[in-house]
């Protein structure tokens, strides 16, 4: 499956880039079979900018609507000082996700990849981040 990863170097021990690769396999797999099958056909497979954005941007969507869902039931299951830090940590990790995802998108210098790198960024931090809130727990 065509992933992304433009701009981001693996660096470090062979454990570490074993961790890195697991945690990538994970969040492939945590794709909808409608964004696997939207990238491997048509203009996206061909690596039509647009047509790939368009990809991203419904399993984006998809994926958002999963951790809103996650969100609400983790909420849910705390008491008034657990629903304060869970909203705490949200409003957090967006932050951390939008920064994570500027760097990224700025380390192409402009131009279509630069976009396709900021989109796909904040999809795969849905992705994790929707599994985090979904794990026992949590």
């Amino acid at each position: 499956m065509l992933r992304i990863c433009l701009g981001i170097a693996l660096a470090g021990s062979a454990s570490s880039i074993a961790a890195q690769e697991r945690t990538a396999a994970a969040a492939d797999a945590a794709l909808s079979a409608d964004y696997h099958a939207c990238m491997a056909h048509g203009d996206a497979a061909s690596g039509v900018t647009s047509a790939m954005l368009d990809c991203i941007a419904a399993e984006t969507a998809r994926q958002d609507a999963r951790l809103n869902r996650a969100y609400k039931a983790a909420m849910a299951a705390r008491d008034p000082a657990g629903r304060t830090r869970l909203r705490q940590s949200e409003r957090a990790w967006i932050a951390r996700r939008d920064a994570r995802c500027q760097k990224a998108s700025a380390s192409e210098g402009g131009g279509s990849a630069a976009g396709l790198v900021y989109a796909d960024c904040v999809m795969q931090e849905t992705v994790a981040r929707a599994g985090w809130l979904e794990a026992p727990g949590r």
